[in-house]
Formats: C-alpha cells, sequence, structure tokens
C-alpha cells in the first residue's frame, strides 16, 4: 500500500512511477547541461501518456543525471486545495512516501519539486507532481570554483554538507581501490557547472559512485550518500545482499515469480589479442600478440580466455614492416573494459540501488547481481476509498495491464564483479584503425582492412565498381571467394604462396561482380 505522510495538504496517493539510479555519469568527462535536466522534468509533468513517462523514466535515459526521481499521481480533496489555484505554495514542501515490502515498509523522504493539475473528478483533484530527494538542490544553479589538493571524497562532503545530507564513503574496502581512494587531484576546475554534475563527473573518473539510502523512519529525515566502488563493504548499513531472488520465465506462478524476464546484453571482452601478419619484405607471416590488462585480479580469474584473432594473408594488403609496428598492442590498448549489461523485470520492491542478489534455480544464469538503475511502477487505485464517480476518464485513467496495486521493478543489472565506472554506460568506441594497414593507395576502396565512412570492413560480397577491379595496389584482395566457391589457384614461382586468381562461375554462383 502506498502511502503519502508529512506533506502540507492531505494527499491520497494513486500511482507511483520511480526512477532510482546512481551518479554515474555517461562518461568521465560528461557535461550534465542543467537546462538539459529542466526540460525533460517539463516533458515528465507535461507528458500524457503512461507510455511516455516510462520512456522518459528508463534507465538508459541521459537525462536523469542521476537524481532520483518520483513521480506521483495524487488526488487532493477541493477543501484542502481549490480546484485550478495556484500551486506554488507547495513548491518545495516536503514529503515522505512509504510502501509495503515484504520485509517491511520503506521509505523515502523526498521534497516536491513540480506539480500539475490534471483533472478534477467530483470532490477530489487529481494531480501529477514530481519529488526528488535534497540532492536536486545541488543541481540548481551554475557555480565556479577551484580546489587544490583536496580528496575526490572530500569535495563530495564539502559540497553536500549545506543540504544536510550524510557522506558515507565505503570505496576502500580492499587493497586494490584503497590507491584510488587515498589519491588526491593536484587541482580540480569547476566551470559553470553545477555542484551535482561536478560530482558525478569527479566520481566517474576516480572510478567511484554514490548511491542515496534514506533513513527508514516515518519523521522526515535527511537521506545519506554512499560513495562506494566495484567492491562495497557487507556491512548491513551499507549494501545488504537480499540473497535469493527466484528466477522463473513463466508468469503463472506469481507467488514464486519476483523476477518475471531477464534479458541478457553481453559485450564479451576477449582476453588476449592476436595478430598476424604477411610481411612482404621478409616473405614471412609473423604472429604479433599482446594480453589486454585487466585491472582487477578477481575479475582475471572469471574472465573468458576468448582470444580476437586478426589475421592478414598475403592476399590482403601486404605490409612492409610489421616489426616496428606492434598491431596487437595498438588493439589490445583500444579494448579497455567491456562488460555485461542485463535487463531485469521484477515484482521485488525491497531492491535499492547497489544490492546485490543471486538467482535460484538456474545453474548457467547463477552469479551475484548488482542493481545499478531501478525503475518502480506501483498503482495504486484508491477509487473505492474516495468514493469517487466512475466517468469514462476515470476508467481510463486506471486502465493497465497490471493489477491495482501491485509493483512492477524494472532492473538494470550488472555482476558483482563488474567494477563501478564510466566505460559501463560509454558509447562503444570503435578501436583506432592505425596501423592496420602501412602502405596502399587511398583511391582503391576495395582495401578490405580500411573501415569505411560506417565503420565497417569493406565485405567481399558487395558489388564492385568495374574500374575498381583492375589490378590495383592490392590485386587479389577482390578475388576473396564466397563459401562454396571453386576457385582458380596459381603460383608463380613459389608454390608455398598461392594466389587466388578468382572463383569459377556458373549459373548457381554468379559473378560477384555482375552488375546487370
Amino acid at each position: 500500500m502506498l502511502r503519502l505522510t508529512n506533506t502540507i495538504v492531505p494527499m491520497h496517493a494513486d500511482r507511483l512511477y520511480a526512477s532510482e539510479g546512481n551518479t554515474q555519469a555517461a562518461y568521465a568527462s560528461a557535461k550534465q547541461e542543467l537546462k538539459q535536466h529542466k526540460n525533460w522534468l517539463q516533458n515528465l509533468i507535461r507528458t500524457t501518456n503512461e507510455a511516455g513517462l516510462l520512456a522518459l523514466l528508463n534507465a538508459n535515459n541521459s537525462q536523469q543525471h542521476g537524481i532520483d526521481t518520483y513521480v506521483l499521481h495524487v488526488y487532493i480533496h477541493e477543501l484542502n486545495h481549490p480546484p485550478f489555484m495556484p500551486l506554488t505554495p507547495l513548491i518545495g514542501s516536503s514529503l515522505t512516501l512509504s510502501f509495503d515490502t515484504p520485509s517491511g515498509h520503506a521509505y523515502r523522504h523526498l521534497y516536491i519539486t513540480a506539480l500539475f493539475q490534471l483533472d478534477h473528478d467530483g470532490s477530489y483533484g487529481y494531480y501529477r507532481l514530481i519529488a526528488q530527494p535534497a540532492t536536486y538542490r545541488l543541481h540548481q544553479h551554475l557555480r565556479s570554483q577551484i580546489d587544490t589538493d583536496l580528496s575526490v571524497q572530500a569535495m563530495v562532503t564539502e559540497r553536500v554538507a549545506m543540504q544536510e545530507i550524510d557522506v558515507i564513503d565505503d570505496s576502500g574496502t580492499d587493497s586494490s581501490s584503497e590507491k584510488n581512494a587515498s589519491w588526491t587531484p593536484a587541482r580540480m576546475t569547476q566551470w559553470q557547472s553545477s555542484d551535482w554534475s561536478h560530482i558525478c563527473e569527479r566520481l566517474s573518473r576516480q572510478g567511484l559512485t554514490a548511491y542515496l539510502r534514506h533513513a527508514q523512519t516515518e519523521e522526515h529525515a535527511p537521506p545519506t550518500l554512499i560513495i562506494t566502488s566495484a567492491h562495497p563493504s557487507d556491512e548491513d548499513g551499507i549494501s545488504q545482499s537480499i540473497g535469493s531472488v527466484r528466477y522463473q520465465q513463466v508468469l503463472h506462478d506469481r507467488a514464486h515469480a519476483p523476477i518475471l524476464a531477464l534479458s541478457e546484453q553481453i559485450i564479451t571482452q576477449p582476453s588476449t589479442v592476436t595478430v598476424q601478419r604477411f610481411n612482404s619484405a621478409s616473405v614471412a607471416h609473423p604472429v604479433q600478440s599482446a594480453n589486454i590488462a585487466i585491472s582487477d585480479s578477481e575479475a582475471d580469474s572469471q574472465t573468458n580466455t576468448s582470444t580476437l584473432t586478426i589475421d592478414t594473408p598475403a592476399a590482403f594488403a601486404p605490409v612492409t614492416d610489421t616489426e616496428s609496428i606492434d598491431d596487437a598492442t595498438i588493439m589490445a590498448n583500444s579494448h579497455h573494459s567491456r562488460y555485461s549489461v542485463y535487463h531485469a523485470l521484477a515484482h521485488c520492491t525491497d531492491l535499492n540501488v547497489a544490492d546485490t542478489f543471486t538467482l535460484v534455480g538456474h545453474n548457467h544464469l547463477n552469479q551475484h547481481y548488482r542493481a545499478t538503475h531501478i525503475v518502480h511502477l506501483a498503482r495504486n487505485s484508491l477509487a473505492h476509498v474516495t468514493g469517487l464517480t466512475i466517468s469514462r476518464r476515470h476508467q481510463q485513467r486506471h486502465a493497465s495491464d497490471l493489477k491495482a496495486g501491485t509493483h512492477l521493478t524494472q532492473l538494470r543489472l550488472i555482476t558483482a564483479d563488474t567494477p563501478w565506472v564510466g566505460a559501463l554506460y560509454s558509447r562503444q568506441a570503435l578501436p583506432p584503425a592505425t596501423g592496420l594497414t602501412d602502405s596502399q593507395s587511398d583511391t582503391d576502396s576495395r582495401n578490405h582492412m580500411t573501415p569505411t565512412r560506417h565503420y565497417l570492413l569493406d565485405s567481399p560480397a558487395q558489388p564492385i565498381n568495374r574500374l575498381e577491379a583492375q589490378a590495383g595496389s592490392n590485386y587479389g584482395s577482390h578475388f576473396t571467394h564466397r563459401a562454396d566457391d571453386q576457385t582458380l589457384m596459381q603460383a608463380i614461382g613459389d608454390s608455398e604462396h598461392l594466389t587466388n586468381t578468382g572463383s569459377l562461375l556458373s549459373s548457381s554462383r554468379p559473378s560477384l561482380f555482375a552488375t546487370d
């Protein structure tokens, strides 16, 4: 059951859409625009349909800026607030949201930041309000300040102290991150950005993140900001493990299916890169290999031992000098960290950001997951309490595929051994294409090792202009045959190095170069 307490006027909660996340910036030096966040809040308060609300609260939305946002639909009796009167006195007032979870009451201590009257039905007004924790005040004004010889944790504590938010530093829990925790930047420049975006940027540059914990009391109390790294401590006060969440794909067994669906988006990380280049100067085919550096020894033992192999045989553009250019190292350095990201749909309401849990009954999925972003969708129709007239609009307002009063939770998960760094949320950068080919003419676009403007290596199945099919600087590369082709091979002087001079064509295997 949803309850709203500590409010100026009595309110009856009807629906809750909540998005809770962490301070993880989109990438380490991301500038979080104040204007963009205000426009996002404006869209949130004005949007007319539920699908639009959910799209705006989506875990992948970059405009939330790590500030938890709760969209509430509430009823206010017209005696407490006359219909369509100014709502300004309510802005900035406190609000405590409490809802039942399997482990007791959960409380969120918030402030009303936006309010909009949707409807007036019977003697009750129907309002949409946006409530946010006290951190929203840090993202209101632009400031400029330079800090020297101040650790990031101390800077966060300084900035947050004015809002009476306590800070718990949980980032130095193991030997590998103690160095990070005590490292102090020589100078931190905050120029024309809000305190909150400065905190987010500095934390993600350190490979740290922070999330809010609310005091579980009925009185309105300031929340706690917890700074954590990839290995949070196991204390109950910080990030309690809620243990086993039962995983079931089927929906019919509602009692035992808190997680209804789990989709996995895996970005695999090879451990080694092997590059084989044909060196035309020494007529050799040397192998270069390099290991991809994984910072974490714990992650090192659990990663897959897959190898990324790139081979350029003699038919492709030969390289005259493979000694001075180590392509394997270039590629290994460009492959920093790639992770698995999981998206889950659950019925568990007592899960907080940074909690870890396991899935029961699925061996191949049995690892520790950590929630990095949570969207709660809770509906609680109070029509039977308030005795509202059943109008058509009213029925549409409650029309939903969820039963009234149930909670649905969208989770974004990472595995518990994944470091919380900005790379997790960054756009995947392409490896630099330097050193892949050494000397070749730029005019011949059939060089298969050159990324095109769409960053795709040219595939041999693309049609080629007839003019291009003449002998160019990399003659022979157009004759890369398809699967099951019969090919003509010839050896000029050296029987070990065969040259592919083309495919035997038939009616079932037409020419690659056919233009008609």
